[in-house]
């Protein structure tokens, strides 16, 4: 058997403080935010050389390591994967009602994938949203999950099997996202890169991009597949392929940056069990299986005439997708829960680029 994969996650949000000494700018959320607001030494000069920040950052890792988890705030080394870390993220949109706002990155350990894990995840979650007053932003805020093979990098065939099914089933995937989670440039789709390595004359069918990515036959032309925007893909291999190289110095993961952020902890638990359950179905997955499963997405195209379903949304959807490849939880979520249809559309003017429709009935939770 083959050993357990690991993840590690990174979650964006915004938290509130009132400097010491300070009134409540809000009073008519009192009763709502008053004891999850720290306190802080601090005055407004402080602020100034960033120390109001630097002890947001070290009250929050202050709290985790209360609990029982190994925490540090920002240091200049940060990067240690056996402990949670706190830095701030100024690209955070936060809300403008008086309050102090600080956009706060946490990043989890490197987790082997087990029950044990998830529930540690899921326990710092809650622990975060009952101490302090929290906002989501979700276009500026996501959800991250790297996905490694302990500090070894993926094999060259896994690498391959896990291009092919992300594009065969790029729709299914992205209908578990909102629009505003779709195709911007961090989280550009994996069939808007491909156009790259068909030149950007016309978008490839989904068995023209399927067989590309299977007859390639060493990690540098999956590479160029994607080039030469494989960083800003939604699904980033940056640190596999810069891996390939013995004694390299990377965290040698696929990282998965669609998700928005939540502290919710079923909803980032089913994310992990969905990705980590891809990238190990990929895996293991016998090469007659998984052709059979590949097949099903080139039975419908993804773009339609108007009026006629896709597959993803109609015949072989996110949740048909999961049961198939044996994550009956997230399947069994996915569906109470609802998906969105998110129907992609290629741009005319730019025809390797990948939009999507968000015109009424096409951005909505459906069931």
């Amino acid at each position: 058997m083959s050993r357990p994969l690991t993840f590690g996650i990174e979650i964006e949000f915004a938290l509130a403080a009132i400097p010491k000494g300070k009134e409540n700018p809000c009073p008519e959320l009192e009763d709502e935010i008053r004891g999850r607001i720290t306190n802080f030494e601090l005055n407004e000069w402080d602020d100034r050389f960033g120390l109001m920040r630097r002890s947001v950052e070290s009250h929050v890792a202050a709290t985790i390591r209360a609990a029982g988890f190994p925490c540090d705030p920002y240091s200049p080394d940060m990067g240690d994967a056996t402990k949670w870390e706190v830095t701030t993220d100024p690209t955070i949109k936060v809300p403008t009602n008086g309050l102090r706002w600080f956009g706060i990155e946490i990043r989890s350990p490197a987790y082997y994938f087990c029950s044990e894990s998830l529930y540690a995840v899921a326990e710092v979650l809650d622990l975060l949203k009952s101490t302090y007053c929290i906002h989501i932003d979700g276009n500026s805020c996501g959800l991250h999950v790297h996905v490694g093979n302990e500090n070894r990098n993926f094999t060259f065939q896994h690498v391959r099997n896990l291009h092919a099914f992300l594009f065969a089933f790029d729709s299914q995937i992205s209908s578990l996202h909102p629009p505003y989670r779709q195709n911007r440039y961090w989280l550009k789709s994996p069939r808007a890169l491909f156009h790259w390595g068909l030149g950007g004359q016309r978008p490839p069918t989904t068995k023209e991009g399927i067989l590309r990515y299977l007859q390639a036959t060493d990690f540098r032309q999956l590479k160029q597949l994607g080039a030469p925007h494989i960083g800003t893909s939604a699904v980033n291999f940056f640190h596999v392929f810069e891996g390939m190289g013995e004694g390299r110095d990377t965290k040698r993961t696929v990282e998965f940056r669609q998700h928005e952020a939540s502290l919710k902890g079923a909803t980032v638990i089913n994310w992990i069990k969905t990705v980590v359950g891809i990238v190990e179905y990929t895996r293991t997955i016998h090469p007659d299986a998984f052709i059979e499963l590949l097949a099903m997405s080139v039975e419908s195209e993804d773009v339609k005439d108007e009026g006629k379903p896709i597959l993803a949304e109609e015949g072989f959807t996110i949740v048909d997708l999961l049961r198939a490849i044996g994550q009956l939880g997230p399947a069994r979520f996915y569906k109470d829960r609802g998906i969105f249809r998110n129907r992609p559309v290629y741009s005319v003017d730019q025809p390797y680029e990948l939009k999507w429709d968000t015109t009424p009935g096409y951005d909505c939770i459906y069931r």
